[in-house]
């Protein structure tokens, strides 16, 4: 495929596995050196039922003991009731950590973390369990996102956003609002697309930063 211009979106680390020719200015390449990817294991615990419930609980909650597995959970249960689930995650330092493991043994610590953080054994006993490892996915290299180190944005944070001829960069890392989600991302490729139009002469320069509409 040829075009006259290329948007990158991908997490900047990543496009050190792409050749580009002539090669990439010094300071991108140490840029994007210096942007690792963040660690994040998103884990399924499926239930006959939301046993959670009969207490009143959410199945939503933060789990701040340093020996549980899962810092963050989200009741993850079909609206109509089906499928009940609770939806956990593993971050930083514990997903390098617990990655290790066999998924057998990931699936007993966290079954054990929500018994003691809800005080209620049917949390041992789920009827099946699927996680996600987003650190071993090629296209992505880890989740959520791109993290700048102490010190890498005032070095090399200009250059996150600059084109290197009529290449141009987008992605949610590149955003100025809601960078790292999905908001940004979106942000991020509509500024790159209005960034090429004005190097084609379409639009003005003052129209490539356009105010974000209020959500509704």
């Amino acid at each position: 495929f040829q075009g006259k211009y290329v948007i990158s979106a991908i997490p900047p680390i990543l496009t050190m596995k792409i050749h580009f020719k002539p090669e990439l200015p010094p300071k991108r390449n140490q840029l994007i050196q210096r942007l690792p990817m963040g660690c994040v294991i998103k884990c399924m615990m499926y239930y006959r039922e939301a046993f959670w419930e009969r207490k009143g609980y959410s199945g939503s909650f933060v789990i701040e003991d340093e020996e549980s597995p899962i810092g963050i959970t989200i009741d993850d249960t079909k609206p109509d009731g089906s499928f009940p689930a609770i939806m956990g995650f593993i971050l930083t330092r514990k997903a390098v950590k617990l990655a290790h493991l066999s998924k057998e043994e990931r699936k007993r610590k966290i079954c054990e973390a929500y018994a003691k953080a809800m005080g209620m054994e049917e949390a041992l006993h789920p009827v099946h369990y699927e996680e996600k490892n987003w650190s071993m996915e090629q296209y992505s290299g880890g989740c959520y996102t791109a993290y700048f180190p102490p010190g890498v944005m005032y070095s090399y944070g200009r250059i996150i956003r600059q084109p290197v001829g009529r290449i141009y960069f987008a992605g949610t890392e590149t955003a100025t609002q809601w960078s790292g989600y999905m908001d940004g991302a979106v942000q991020a490729g509509e500024r790159a697309a209005r960034e090429i139009l004005h190097s084609m002469g379409r639009i003005s320069e003052h129209e490539i930063w356009m105010p974000e509409p209020e959500s509704k």
